[in-house]
């Protein structure tokens, strides 16, 4: 019964916080005629803002040349030959 008195008054509270708030704000807000020709006001224009971006130009091409040297006698051609012998 206590947790229904205490639900009880704290909804109360809450709804008098919230029609309290509402009415210093000024309430709902007021509704003005709207014309309905559309002339009594032009319509404002947009406002344009231009911003200049400075990008760096791109890199020219390269050409990256890969040479590659294998020795006749090397290394790795006894590993592979040792390779199946063991």
């Amino acid at each position: 019964m206590r947790h229904r008195i205490a639900l009880l008054n704290g909804s109360l509270a809450a709804a008098g916080t919230l029609s309290v708030a509402v009415l210093t704000s000024g309430g709902a807000p007021a509704a003005t005629p709207v014309a309905m020709d559309g002339a009594s006001e032009p319509a404002p224009s947009p406002i344009t803002q231009v911003d200049t971006v400075y990008i760096a130009p791109p890199l020219a091409p390269q050409t990256i040349t890969i040479r590659r040297t294998i020795r006749a006698g090397g290394e790795h051609e006894h590993e592979s030959e040792q390779g199946g012998d063991g």
